[in-house]
């Protein structure tokens, strides 16, 4: 994960009352460049007080719990989290909608949402391995404002900033319903 959106996760993160039950949805670290740059599966630390943290991903890898697609995933019934995080996942799947949905379902009611994803002006790049270069088959779309307003319009409150970085989109959806 690039530092920017990490330390959106970060901003959000300190702000908030200290979270118990916490789900990441794309959660497998990606290490390419040498190890240069770390992506996802990072932002495990800042949630340091948790009781729970499972991540949640659709390849086997460092900090994944759970071999899932996280737009079908469910957690064992009844099983709510006060946290959803969904880091540069967005991009890498044709299934947004659906990962919004599921976020939006296993949150308590008054649960948060954190996402960043890559934005307009971010160059295209791999999910299997972060290089610049798709494999065959691989998905990849940067996330628009008006795509992400239309994943989130299930919940009843929702910021999305996309100036404080002209290649990301980050955003903080509540569930109030």
């Amino acid at each position: 994960m690039h530092a920017g959106a990490y330390y959106f996760i970060e901003w959000a993160v300190k702000r908030l009352p200290p979270r118990k039950k916490v789900c990441e949805l794309g959660s497998r670290t990606v290490i390419w460049d040498n190890n240069a740059h770390a992506h996802n599966g990072l932002v495990r630390p800042l949630f340091k007080d948790a009781e729970r943290y499972i991540g949640v991903d659709v390849r086997e890898g460092t900090n994944v719990d759970v071999v899932g697609n996280a737009a079908t995933w469910r957690p064992k019934p009844k099983e709510k989290f006060d946290t959803v995080v969904c880091c540069e996942t967005l991009e890498h799947t044709n299934e947004g909608q659906e990962i919004c949905k599921t976020a939006f379902d296993i949150l308590d009611r008054g649960g948060i949402f954190l996402i960043t994803a890559a934005g307009k002006g971010r160059a295209t790049h791999s999910c299997v391995d972060g290089g610049p270069n798709l494999y065959e088959g691989e998905y990849y779309h940067n996330v628009h404002y008006d795509m992400l307003e239309n994943w989130l319009s299930i919940f009843e409150f929702f910021m999305i900033d996309t100036v404080t970085n002209p290649t990301d989109i980050y955003a903080i959806a509540v569930k109030r319903k």
